[in-house]
């Protein structure tokens, strides 16, 4: 598999702020190390005792030192998998000058880890076994093991890496085999592509790897590409969270692309992204592949009535999804149909169109598609203040003066907002006027 030099045109650079060292580390004979300031005496004299235990308790050179970087990979496919999704991730918002914009997630300042006063023993803890981790895995090779000690602190793809533990393993292997340390994107991706990609590991099925979630960290095109293509090697993905990513239509047909091969993918969130009509078409397609759907979030897309009605002639297959949310869509005029495709969804049980929106002068057009969309169900809608407005649950279609009378007054609250419900489905609807 080709990856291109470079992911969306996307480089990470060494910060102008250095990292703050980690936990100090033991003088061998003729060798200097670093010591960080963030480690007490106390812990000094732990990590010696540990470390001359081990050593002296295991003795003897670790087998795994005698694989090649390919065998390593072939032996670790989770780990290779996680390395890829995790590269994406940490270098993606190393490098978005937009991120400042974002809430911060879980990919935080491995800086701010260090410093913060409340967590500052766990993360000296933290720091301390990774280095006792380092010289138990090089052992004799102690050149090896005071490089990476030097050399990890300052290179920022590596030390976001290392805040999870399961990626301690891929590090020190990287670093035996070059001996390097990624610095950019494409390194990173095209590294683990190029020996944990081969045509034997098509067949196999990574169930233990179950979530993914990027949620929040600006992709471009060529990111999601990237990422499509390690659907072949994630087909035990079941949560798929792809949120405020600013996912374009492009992105959102290489998705489509690969999605198929997610036939375990029990939620895909692609909420406030811009994916268009073009986008909501292009995934919608792969619903007959997605038999174990349960939750589909595409709020704040940029989808239009156009988007809504192809939606709809394709829910029908997503016969196990209970939750679905379309809100902040210009999908007003496409009521009607929508209700009628959630009518035949025998699970069923949410629908969010709260706001959905349309033009002013689409208002009543909208308010008799919002009636389709409570009759078709034989719901009954009620108030935010849970007052019956309008009951359509006898089955009747309307247009007797009574029930002329109380839709008015369901006409009146659809810009506050309703709920419409039959007892199984239950429909947040609000449509919002858009300016003119």
């Amino acid at each position: 598999m080709e990856v291109p030099n470079t992911i969306g045109n996307l480089e990470v650079k060494t910060p102008e702020a250095k990292v703050e060292k980690k936990p100090p580390l033991l003088k061998k004979e003729g060798v200097k190390r670093k010591r960080a300031s963030v480690q007490s005496s106390w812990a000094e004299d732990e990590l010696e005792r540990l470390y001359e235990s081990r050593k002296t308790a295991e003795g003897r050179d670790d087998p795994r030192r005698s694989q090649n970087c390919c065998e390593f990979f072939l032996s670790r496919l989770g780990c290779m998998l996680a390395v890829c999704v995790g590269v994406i991730v940490v270098v993606t918002a190393a490098v978005v000058p937009n991120l400042t914009t974002l809430s911060t997630t879980s990919t935080t300042s491995s800086t701010q880890s260090v410093t913060s006063p409340a967590t500052s023993k766990t993360t000296s803890d933290h720091w301390a076994e990774w280095t006792l981790y380092i010289r138990e895995y090089f052992q004799q090779d102690s050149d090896a093991a005071t490089g990476l000690e030097e050399r990890y602190p300052d290179n920022e793809v590596v030390m976001a890496l290392l805040e999870d533990r399961f990626f301690w393993h891929w590090v020190c292997r990287y670093w035996e085999c070059r001996p390097d340390l990624p610095h950019t994107l494409s390194d990173a991706i095209t590294y683990c592509i190029r020996f944990g990609t081969s045509k034997t590991l098509q067949n196999n099925d990574y169930r233990h790897y179950t979530s993914l979630s990027l949620s929040g960290l600006i992709l471009s095109d060529n990111d999601v590409e990237a990422l499509a293509n390690l659907f072949p090697y994630l087909k035990g993905v079941e949560y798929l969270h792809l949120s405020r990513c600013g996912l374009s239509a492009k992105a959102a047909k290489s998705l489509a692309g690969q999605l198929h091969l997610l036939h375990a993918l029990n939620a895909l969130d692609l909420s406030s992204n811009n994916i268009g009509d073009d986008g909501l078409e292009a995934i919608s397609d792969t619903f007959s592949h997605l038999k174990e759907l349960r939750t589909f979030y595409v709020m704040d897309n940029s989808i239009t009535n156009v988007g809504g009605r192809a939606l709809a002639k394709r829910l029908v297959h997503l016969q196990e999804l209970q939750n679905i949310a379309l809100a902040r869509n210009e999908l007003a005029l496409s009521l009607s149909l929508m209700a009628k495709a959630f009518v035949n969804m025998a699970r069923l049980e949410s629908v969010g169109l709260w706001p959905i929106t349309c033009r002013a002068d689409s208002f009543r057009m909208a308010a008799q598609q919002a009636r389709d969309a409570v009759h078709t169900p034989e719901g009954q809608v009620r108030s935010t203040r849970s007052v019956l407005l309008y009951d359509a649950s006898t089955g009747s279609t309307g247009g007797t003066r009574e029930s002329d009378a109380a839709w008015q007054g369901v006409e009146q609250e659809l810009t506050t907002g309703v709920y419409i419900s039959n007892g199984k489905m239950k429909i947040r609807l609000q449509i919002k006027l858009l300016e003119e």
